[in-house]
């Protein structure tokens, strides 16, 4: 099973659901680039173990980008 996935900030949306699709230089921009470049296997974020029952696991990168930004406010 894979990770429960977010939603493509690259893809063009005809009404943005959220400012910080429309606003280049927002904050969220910045944690989503760094976390992009963290190699998060070498940080142990993706060692959980998939079940095969039951609800898939959300994305390691996209909890961190997550926690990042609750705590960049």
């Amino acid at each position: 099973m894979k990770y429960i996935a977010g939603e493509n900030r690259s893809q063009i949306m005809l009404c943005p659901t959220a400012l910080t699709i429309t606003f280049k230089d927002n904050v969220a921009r910045v944690i989503e680039a760094f976390v992009n470049r963290v190699n998060l296997v070498e940080l142990r974020f993706t060692n959980a173990k998939l079940n095969a029952c039951g609800r898939p696991l959300y994305d390691p990168a996209m909890l961190l980008k997550l926690n990042i930004g609750i705590r960049a406010k």
